[in-house]
């Protein structure tokens, strides 16, 4: 059908011409056949365009604008080309809740960063940890160097003193034997 064929009020006109130019005849695929029927549905869709026009975001109510959701998707049922209608008012939609909820979305933030500055931390700690464990397992392995060349010098030291107590002991039993016994009498 053609503009002219669709019969709304006088002042919704200019905006009907102005969808049917963007985006088609909108109607053509709608349940009802009847010019009158199409009319009456396109008049409420530009009525619909039209309060919302009018109207600034903030007066926009989270019912007024789910209301308005509902009707376009039964529209967009009924066979009228709507998406880019329905699409508009679901985007108001999500920017209302949005708007509506700011406290939350301001919560949620803060909590968020609590935990990012809390991960942060913990990271820097155990990093921290690294580094250290790092300097232990150097410690460590020193510590087990030493504690490897004191054994060895430990067991030359024992040992050597094996070796000069059975010196002494040497010594001794000479020097009792020589005291007891006269010198160069066991040669003859």
């Amino acid at each position: 059908m053609s503009q002219t064929e669709y019969k709304v009020k006088e002042n919704l006109m200019p905006l009907l011409r102005n969808i049917l130019g963007k985006y088609g005849d909108i109607a053509a695929n709608y349940i009802m056949k009847t010019p009158e029927g199409r009319s009456s549905v396109l008049e409420d869709v530009c009525g619909l365009i039209y309060t919302f026009q009018e109207k600034k975001f903030g007066e926009l109510t989270l019912f007024q604008i789910e209301n308005a959701v509902a009707i376009v998707t039964d529209f967009e049922r009924a066979g009228l080309k709507v998406d880019w209608l329905k699409q508009t008012l679901e985007d108001i939609l999500e920017t209302r809740k949005v708007i509506k909820q700011p406290t939350s979305l301001k919560e949620a933030r803060y909590k968020t960063n609590q935990v990012i500055n809390e991960k942060k931390r913990k990271l820097e700690e155990y990093e921290a940890l690294m580094g250290w464990m790092v300097v232990f397992q150097e410690k460590t392995a020193m510590l087990q160097q030493n504690v490897s060349l004191t054994k060895k010098e430990l067991h030359a030291a024992k040992t050597k003193a094996e070796r000069i107590n059975e010196t002494i002991s040497n010594a001794k039993a000479k020097v009792i034997y020589h005291t007891e016994h006269s010198p160069l009498n066991e040669l003859l």
